[in-house]
């Protein structure tokens, strides 16, 4: 924006600079375009134009008046517009702005005597160089009139080469071809900068620039298009400065991208890429949001902020994957010692839970991690160690299963002892011995079952032989039974632990008594012969049971007198 002047006249070298700087920011304006302003009556400004890529007169026209209409100067003089373009003439139909500051500044004739004004200037720079370059040579003649014609002639050599030098530099007369030139690569830069963000374009647009910019370096300060070559330098070291940004974050997402490719990435090389992305992402917010193509530094800003959200989800992912590992490392080292020192049942499941908490940990490791590549051989050393708990675990519910039925048994068979029942006691006996027998000995209930095999097998034979005996006195019941009931009753029995006592009945001994003296009186051998053979039977049916029995079988009649004794044989 042009300083606001009320009372000082209007610079008009700075108006140039400022309307020409405007009209290069408009697109469809090349650089070659000219300005030139002259004040008399009122400010009037040419521009022209041979460029073949210059716009139509009445675009500039247009575009000028709305630039001058937006700054001060309007406000304090009358402008007035001559647009020259490729050889079409248009002038403003009336002037504008306001008639009001006096006129202090000379009319600008033509670029001839601008630059001989310059030249002037210069002269008198080169005169006081020389004076100091020979100053100290010149001291010691002694001849002062010999010096004196070597300082008018050395002078006279130098201002003479010095302005030759002066006017063959480039853009001292006539057009300038080298803001052109700067101007094509400046464009050519920016069509080359436009498509893309690769490495190429931007090394491409880069070197046009640093062209282009060298080729301004080389106009100098006496040229009437220097301060437009000033203006421009700056522009161009701005985009340069731009580029470097940009081929700066590049060589940052390149760093970046090069670790993508060594997957699964670890958490160290995961941070060093955060610390990429960030360094890239910081180079692009600090270019201008009105730069040139800052639409793709958006666009880049954009890729680059998902790919630094995408590195830090893995550091989060990789950082929740180390806790994880440490709880089951610890959880290991946990079931490890508690399998170490489990004595019982409740203690191989604690290791069995241990385990499984273990595993779960490993498995909820995130697939995308470092650790769960390197986690696989040891959950599948877990795995195989859980699998042996686990068998063990069941052969020890087994075993405490059978040694839980054996000592329920135990009960039983007392029970049944105690009522007697030998029969159901040897049956409760037998089943207790055989759930101990299965009881594993690599468990740890095999301590307690095996000593109680022993005290169950001599229960079993002790039943057995209790259960024998009462099968005997069934047998031995059965027997007197027969002699003592049938037919009638002729005899009582007492059975004892060593000898049976029988008791016979009143009316057998009389009946047996009178029918001997009957028989006798009669003398009825026949009766006798077989009252003999029934007593004989009745002694031998004793004498047997006796000898089954190994009991002495005693024989009383109804008073309780001994009639006969039988010894086992």
């Amino acid at each position: 924006m042009i300083k606001e002047r009320t009372t000082d006249s209007v610079r008009l070298e700075e108006l140039e600079t400022f309307l020409e700087h405007r009209l290069r920011q408009i697109e469809l304006f090349p650089i070659t375009l000219k300005i030139k302003c002259f004040l008399q009556d009122k400010l009037r400004i040419f521009v022209e134009g041979n460029d073949i890529y210059s716009p139509a007169p009445e675009a500039v026209f247009k575009s000028l008046k709305e630039i001058l209409e937006s700054e001060p100067i309007a406000q304090v003089y009358l402008i007035e517009i001559h647009v020259l373009i490729k050889g079409k003439y248009q002038k403003s139909q009336e002037s504008f702005g306001q008639d009001g500051q006096e006129i202090s500044q000379p009319l600008r004739l033509n670029y001839l005597s601008d630059m001989w004004m310059t030249l002037e200037h210069y002269i008198v720079l080169l005169k006081k160089q020389y004076f100091k370059l020979i100053q100290k040579n010149i001291i010691n003649l002694k001849d002062k009139k010999q010096a004196k014609l070597i300082l008018a002639s050395g002078l006279t050599s130098f201002l003479f080469l010095g302005g030759v030098y002066m006017m063959t530099r480039p853009c001292v007369f006539g057009e300038c071809e080298i803001l052109q030139k700067a101007d094509n690569l400046a464009q050519e830069a920016r069509l080359v900068f436009a498509p893309s963000l690769s490495d190429e374009s931007l090394v491409s647009a880069q070197e046009k620039l640093a062209k282009s910019l060298k080729l301004l370096q080389s106009i100098p300060q006496w040229s009437s298009y220097y301060s437009t070559a000033l203006y421009l330098q700056k522009d161009y070291q701005d985009k340069l400065n731009i580029l470097s940004l940009l081929i700066e974050a590049n060589d940052f997402e390149k760093q970046a991208l090069s670790f993508y490719n060594k997957a699964p990435i670890s958490l160290e090389k995961l941070e060093k890429v955060e610390y990429l992305w960030k360094e890239a992402i910081v180079k692009l917010v600090s270019i201008s949001a009105d730069s040139v193509g800052y639409h793709l530094v958006e666009l880049t800003l954009t890729k680059y902020r998902d790919n630094l959200k995408n590195i830090q989800e893995k550091i989060f992912l990789e950082k929740q994957a180390q806790i994880i590992f440490k709880q089951a490392n610890e959880a290991a080292k946990l079931a490890k010692y508690r399998e170490q020192s489990a004595q019982n049942l409740s203690d191989l499941q604690l290791v069995y839970s241990t385990w499984e908490t273990t595993i779960k940990k490993l498995q909820d490791i995130p697939k995308a991690t470092t650790l769960f590549h390197q986690t696989q051989p040891i959950l599948k050393q877990y795995l195989d160690k859980i699998l042996i708990t686990r068998k063990r675990k069941q052969q020890e519910e087994v075993a405490v299963k059978s040694y839980q039925e054996a000592i329920k048994q135990k009960k039983l068979a007392e029970q049944a002892q105690k009522s007697q029942q030998w029969s159901q006691s040897l049956t409760y006996w037998q089943q207790g011995l055989n759930y101990l027998k299965q009881v594993p000995k690599n468990t740890f209930i095999f301590r307690k079952s095996e000593p109680l095999i022993t005290s169950y097998s001599l229960n079993v034979n002790q039943v057995k032989t209790q259960l024998k005996k009462e099968v005997e006195l069934e047998r031995i019941k059965e027997n007197l039974a027969q002699i003592c009931f049938k037919p009638s009753q002729v005899c009582q029995y007492i059975i004892g632990e060593k000898t049976i006592k029988v008791t016979l009945t009143s009316s057998y001994l009389a009946q047996v008594w009178n029918t001997a003296l009957e028989a006798k009186v009669q003398g009825n051998l026949q009766i006798q012969i077989e009252l003999l053979n029934h007593i004989s039977s009745f002694e031998a049916r004793l004498q047997k049971i006796s000898n089954q029995t190994q009991k002495s079988i005693e024989v009383y009649n109804g008073e309780g007198n001994l009639m006969a004794l039988y010894q086992a044989r």
